[in-house]
């Protein structure tokens, strides 16, 4: 019983992070403020674990295109962080 509840709750985390992800991506698609996106891309990433996959997923389902314009919201992220470690 123990497992089905610990399979459940699996179930329900990837439900939804399925549906931030898709949110991100519907947002990106429609031409909302790309930097906005961006922010919101870079802040799901690195806030809990929920919406890291949530960005993971996002990352696997966008189109090229989209991966180059999500990647760049982090490699932003990481230079501001190499920077204030130097």
């Amino acid at each position: 019983m123990h497992d089905e509840n610990g399979e459940e709750a699996f179930a329900a985390m990837e439900a939804k992070a399925q549906e931030a992800a898709s949110q991100l991506l519907y947002e990106l698609r429609q031409g909302s403020n790309e930097q906005l996106v961006l922010s919101n891309f870079e802040r799901m990433s690195f806030q809990s674990k929920l919406t890291s996959r949530a960005a993971q997923l996002a990352l696997q389902e966008a189109s090229g295109v989209e991966k180059t314009i999500l990647a760049r919201g982090l490699k932003t992220h990481v230079e501001a962080v190499h920077w204030c470690e130097t």
